[in-house]
């Protein structure tokens, strides 16, 4: 999903994936049922037709994963793992 986001490109994702809210609430991509490909080439169609919401969807996406992933975030989210394993999530 991150690589995708980082070249600023909307994703498709099934709704059965546990991150689908991420997604949604970022509005990075459309979010298909699973196992639906009808849904999925509507989907595909909907993007294909519309330059501004591919364009739009990338930026989101892109801005979701340099929040996500700046070494700040992912030191911060690997000090509070490195707590809980070694002290037992004590600070």
């Amino acid at each position: 999903m991150t690589g995708v986001q980082t070249c600023a490109l909307p994703i498709f994702i099934s709704d059965t994936v546990g991150i689908f809210q991420e997604v949604e609430q970022s509005k990075a991509g459309l979010i298909v049922p699973g196992n639906d490909a009808i849904k999925l080439s509507e989907a595909i169609i909907k993007l294909l037709d519309n330059e501004k919401l591919i364009k739009q969807m990338g930026e989101n996406g892109r801005a979701l994963s340099r929040k996500e992933f700046e070494f700040s975030e992912i030191a911060d989210k690997m000090i509070k793992v490195f707590k809980i394993v070694l002290f037992d999530g004590k600070k």
